[in-house]
């Protein structure tokens, strides 16, 4: 059944993180029936979600994860570095609860920090930022800061950061550059409740609900003008932006076929398909099915069956990038 894809030129193999309890573990899993070995694993406070990114030209894997329990999660998440053969690193610590590090096609590291402002009767105000991170070192570099609630790294186009910035006066979408750090506000008065955003190109993709439903909205980069991409009665639409200026998403959980253009990419029925990544003309994702563990996939773009792939039982599973 895998056959056509370990026909796919360089052989990619997939950087699987695996978590059960308080363990997550490192694999780099070939499109092959056998599960590859474990290469490194990271302890954990057993509650934390982990989320991970693969350093381009590299077998070393960031993951975003809270190492111990605390009293107030919003802060308490820790950038550490795996690779095999080496223990793991914490390089950042006061990352936002359930982020993930955003890794630039040039190797670059940003992660969203931040630290908790006294408590007030109405929305707490933190103190935020948005720090380059070293990957050797784990020296930092802020390149962004503010006060509000929270600094979401949404995706990068070129030299540019997108954040999704909320505070007292709602969402605002802006644009960073990591070098000058110039700031332009893309779009004001956004939605103070968007989420699952997607990247590429010159897109920015994200899920927002409203009365009810949940409305898959695209925003232009260039002039902030938003044009409703579809809408359902899903608590996630789950977009994302493919290379080629398509885009993916799941109409709803009864009837759960991703769609590209006007038509079906695949189905997978009593699932959600979340994309990640894409590489050579294949997508990468994992299946998530509520109330059971989830598990990885990958599918030819120009329509096919969704394959799986060999993944840990009994483990929440994030794909962190693919590598030749």
């Amino acid at each position: 059944m895998l056959l056509p894809l370990l026909l796919l030129a360089s052989a990619p193999t997939v950087a699987v993180l695996s978590t059960s309890h308080d363990t997550t573990e490192l694999r780099f899993q070939p499109l092959a029936p056998t599960l590859a070995p474990v290469v490194a694993r990271l302890r954990h406070d057993e509650g934390s979600g982990v989320r991970g990114a693969l350093l381009p030209g590299s077998r070393a894997v960031l993951v975003v994860a809270q190492l111990a329990p605390a009293r107030d999660a919003s802060w308490a998440s820790s950038l550490v570095r795996l690779e095999e053969g080496a223990l793991p690193r914490v390089l950042a610590e006061e990352l936002a609860l359930g982020s993930a590090p955003l890794v630039t096609r040039e190797g670059r590291v940003f992660v969203a920090r931040g630290r908790a402002g006294p408590p007030t009767e109405r929305l707490r105000v933190d103190s935020l930022s948005i720090d380059e991170v070293n990957p050797g070192t784990g020296k930092l570099r802020t390149v962004y800061s503010a006060r509000g609630s929270l600094l979401f790294l949404a995706g990068a186009i070129g030299r540019e950061l997108v954040v999704y910035a909320i505070d007292e006066l709602g969402g605002r979408l802006l644009a960073v550059h990591v070098d000058t750090l110039a700031v332009r506000t893309v779009k004001e008065r956004f939605a103070p409740l968007a989420h699952d955003f997607s990247v590429e190109g010159k897109r920015v993709l994200f899920t927002l609900g409203a009365q009810g439903s949940e409305t898959s909205r695209v925003v232009t980069l260039e002039d902030g003008v938003e044009r409703e991409l579809a809408r359902a009665d899903s608590v996630a639409l789950l977009p994302f932006a493919l290379p080629d200026g398509r885009a993916t998403w799941v109409p709803s959980f009864t009837a759960p076929v991703t769609v590209l253009g006007g038509g079906a990419l695949f189905a997978s029925h009593g699932a959600y398909d979340r994309l990640r990544f894409v590489r050579d003309g294949v997508a990468y994702g994992v299946t998530e099915v509520p109330g059971e563990f989830s598990s990885g996939f990958a599918v030819r773009l120009e329509g096919a069956r969704a394959l799986p792939f060999p993944t840990a039982p009994n483990a929440r599973i994030e794909l962190a990038g693919v590598t030749p």
